[in-house]
């Protein structure tokens, strides 16, 4: 069988995806990082990404209208990356590269080496409601 989406063309990593269910739907989710979209095409964030449908095998439509769940926040676009989300919807990530506070990423090991984390990202959670997703307030 064919995959349950694709994104040829359009980006080439859909990351620790997984299925879930509830309450009658099914939500597929992903994570990918911002390098990874075409350059000539539509673009979004470093993130988890989901899209829900009423039936495993589709047609499945973007969460949010964009397909974007959680993303890092724009001040610090290489915070975190990498992230899973299990059946309870906690979601786990890397921390990458943090406290850049806007500056550019520095070709530089000693750069690097003094902003990367390198550590698992502090759990949040998601709650769904339909064709919603965010992330549950603290």
């Amino acid at each position: 069988m064919p995959p349950l989406i694709s994104a040829d063309g359009l980006n080439n990593e859909l990351e620790r995806p997984i299925l879930i269910h509830r309450d009658g739907r099914y939500y597929l989710f992903w994570s990918t990082q911002r390098k990874v979209f075409a350059p000539d095409g539509p673009n979004g964030p470093t993130g988890i990404y989901g899209m829900v449908a009423d039936a495993v095998l589709g047609p499945y439509e973007p969460l949010n209208g964009s397909g974007l769940v959680a993303a890092c926040p724009a001040a610090e676009p290489f915070q975190c990356y990498s992230w899973w989300i299990d059946n309870d919807l906690a979601v786990w990530g890397f921390i990458d590269l943090w406290g850049l506070n806007g500056q550019q990423i520095k070709d530089d090991p000693a750069f690097r080496r003094a902003h990367f984390g390198g550590t698992p990202a502090p759990v949040f959670r998601l709650v769904l409601d339909g064709k919603s997703a965010w992330v549950q307030e603290q």
